[in-house]
């Protein structure tokens, strides 16, 4: 008796007897290699917490500059002193207000500042 025709496209597998396509056999393999790549590119741990930590700070200095924001919009500046800067220092009403808020409203620092920048 002769032996049964072997396809060329079947192969046997080396775990088990059935036999698989030569293009199962071939995405088996690259599959083998992607996971093998991934494996290779794990985050250690140390990388892990200084990623975490450089989050955690930028949130820190969001915090800090929205309470300077909320500090400054609660002082108290009078519309002649707004005034006073646009006119003698010939600059937007907007530049002024925000110079004396950062002077904490006082309208002679303010013009010091000012004419220091």
């Amino acid at each position: 008796m002769s032996s049964p025709a072997v396809d060329d496209d079947d192969v046997t597998s080396p775990t088990s007897a059935a036999p698989v396509s030569k293009a199962a056999a071939a995405e088996s393999k690259q599959l083998d290699q992607v996971t093998a790549y991934q494996e290779d590119e794990e985050m250690d741990s140390s990388k892990a917490q200084a990623a975490l930590s450089k989050l955690q700070s930028g949130g820190a200095a969001a915090e800090a500059a929205a309470a300077a924001a909320r500090e400054l919009a609660a002082v108290h500046v009078r519309d002649e002193d707004v005034e006073l800067l646009v006119r003698e220092l010939e600059t937007s009403a907007e530049e002024a207000e925000r110079c004396i808020r950062q002077q904490k409203g006082d309208v002679k620092q303010a013009i010091i500042k000012a004419i220091q920048i």
